[in-house]
């Protein structure tokens, strides 16, 4: 264990071993779209009475970090004290999303809905280092590592494609 917890670096983001090294996912940059109709309809009635729609999605139709173990073990060094996990990404159009999001009228609460992969956790340090892998092994597909507060949209992805290895003829 001790072994393990010394490849992964002490800087907060997600990694996972390869070859014996720690690989950094890179940060993917999200962003929120909002249905403009709901926006404009919920700005014109004097009481906000219609929720807001949006997504969170990320530019391209897969992602550059393509992994082939369907039992993928990553190790998230956290930021802050936040939840995380992994979820699978939607595709469509030019973007891949990453969760619906539902703007309550009035309270501005905020209600997140990613699909989320359940997964196994272990924390491996005091100061916020886990290493987390599926309960199941994943479909082929593209997913994102996730850590964030919930209700607060201040979610931040690792994305990554699996796909099985193609055998060797």
């Amino acid at each position: 264990l001790q072994e393990e917890i010394l490849k992964i670096p002490a800087n907060p983001g997600v990694y996972y071993l390869e070859n014996d090294k720690a690989v950094r996912i890179r940060h993917a940059e999200s962003i929120v779209r909002t249905s403009r109709g709901r926006s404009v309809l919920g700005a014109l009635s004097p009481i906000p009475v219609v929720a807001g729609k949006g997504r969170v999605e990320l530019q391209g139709k897969k992602s550059l970090n393509l992994l082939h173990n369907p039992e993928q073990e990553f190790y998230i060094q956290l930021s802050a004290l936040e939840r995380f996990g992994i979820v699978k990404l939607t595709p469509k159009g030019g973007v891949r999303i990453v969760e619906q999001i539902t703007i309550i009228p009035v309270t501005k609460e905020i209600i997140e809905e990613p699909e989320e992969v359940e997964i196994f956790r272990k924390q491996l340090t005091p100061d916020g280092l886990y290493k987390i892998w599926p309960m199941q092994p994943l479909e082929p597909g593209e997913y994102a590592v996730v850590q964030y507060t919930p209700g607060k949209l201040n979610i931040q992805v690792f994305d990554f494609s699996y796909q099985p290895a193609k055998a060797a003829k």
